[in-house]
This record gives structure tokens, C-alpha cells and sequence, in this order.
């Protein structure tokens, strides 16, 4: 399951710009370029991934001017959970920042900017980490029937992967997300295992 789907899922309150899409309907480039990833990151705005979070950050207080954990949600069945990052660093756009964790370690940071950044999102992600190891156009097409380019870029390491979205959600939204694989494969595989409890104990009273 993806972030964006865990969001949905968990309820959890994110701050967008724009209007409300139909979605984005993959569209392959014929020309995608895939190359090895040799600058995999064990940490995301110095935050390593696999350790719990609030070891790592102070919570945020009236008076805070250093970067520091604020809302959090609540644990779903799973363990995971969705925390707002305040005060982060300048990367040199306005962004909004969210981490998921599980067990209360960090497994992965999703960065919301607005779409006008996009251009200094994807340079910023090239310097820091090199060429995505993956790209290509899709298709993006708003509630309304009109359609746009939608360019994707993946990163895939052994562990870690990150993927930016030139739209995702809205149309004039940018999107990253920064993931630590081995905690979401746990996350999803305990989410496999309570859909198909559930199925079965529907299954039982039919």
C-alpha cells in the first residue's frame, strides 16, 4: 500500500494546494532510463530511518525554532503512524513534511510543495542523491477532464527508495516520498494478514 493510500486510510490531515484530481493514469515514456543508485541515504533531514523518532527530535513547543515533531495521529492497527515535522531545515522551497512510523521508528517522510518548485524539488534531489534510477511521463487528468504531463522519478537503493511526483493528488501539487523498505515491508505484510483476518471472520458468518 502506498503513502498516499496509508494517508487516506489513517485519516490523517495533510496540507495541499489546488484542486481535487481524478488521478493519474500511468502512461510509460517509450524512453525511460534506469541507471544504479550508489548514493543510497541512511537518513532523511539528518532523521535516521529505523530509530525511533522521538529519540531523535524534540516535541515542538510554543517557542520552538529548531526542528521538532508536532501532530501526531494515532497508531493504526499496524503500528504505524502519522507525525507533522515543523521548523526543517530550508531546502530552498515551501514544503509541508510528514513522517510514518512504525513501532514509533521511522520508516518514511512525505514532502508536499507547491507545484511552481518543481524544477528546484528535482535539482535539489539530483545533487543530493544523484540521477533517479528510474523515469518516465504519465498521464495526469483532474476531475474536470483536463489532462497534463506528469513526469515520475525513482530512486531505488537496497533499502531505501524515493520517488518524486511532478503531480500527485492535485494538479499544481508536487509530492516526495523518502521510504525505508524494510519497515514498510513489515507494515504492509501485518496489513495483509488483518484484511485477510477480517475477510475471514465476514467469510464465517455468511
Amino acid at each position: 500500500m502506498s503513502i498516499q493510500n496509508r494517508m487516506l486510510a489513517a485519516g490523517f490531515a495533510i496540507f495541499v494546494w489546488g484542486y481535487p484530481s481524478a488521478g493519474i493514469l500511468a502512461r510509460p515514456d517509450a524512453n525511460l532510463v534506469a541507471i544504479r543508485w550508489d548514493r543510497e541515504p541512511s537518513s532523511f533531514l539528518g532523521i535516521k530511518f529505523n530509530v525511533p523518532l522521538k529519540q531523535q527530535l524534540p516535541e515542538c513547543g510554543d517557542d520552538s525554532k529548531r526542528m521538532c515533531w508536532g501532530a501526531a495521529g494515532d497508531p493504526d492497527d499496524m503500528g504505524g503512524a502519522f507525525t507533522s515535522i515543523w521548523n526543517p531545515p530550508d531546502l530552498g522551497f515551501l514544503c509541508y513534511i510528514s513522517v510514518f512510523t512504525v513501532d514509533s521508528k521511522v520508516e518514511a517522510f512525505t514532502v508536499k510543495v507547491p507545484y511552481d518548485n518543481y524544477p528546484k524539488v528535482h535539482q535539489v534531489l539530483v545533487a543530493r542523491y544523484g540521477q533517479p534510477t528510474h523515469e518516465y511521463k504519465a498521464g495526469f487528468e483532474t476531475n474536470s477532464g483536463q489532462d497534463y504531463d506528469n513526469y515520475i522519478s525513482n530512486w531505488k537503493g537496497e533499502a531505501v527508495v524515493i520517488e518524486l511526483d511532478q503531480r500527485d493528488e492535485y494538479y499544481n501539487q508536487t509530492t516526495f516520498w523518502v521510504s525505508y523498505k524494510p519497515l514498510n515491508d513489515l507494515w504492509v505484510a501485518r496489513k495483509k494478514a488483518s484484511d485477510a483476518k477480517s475477510a475471514n471472520q465476514a467469510a464465517s458468518k455468511l
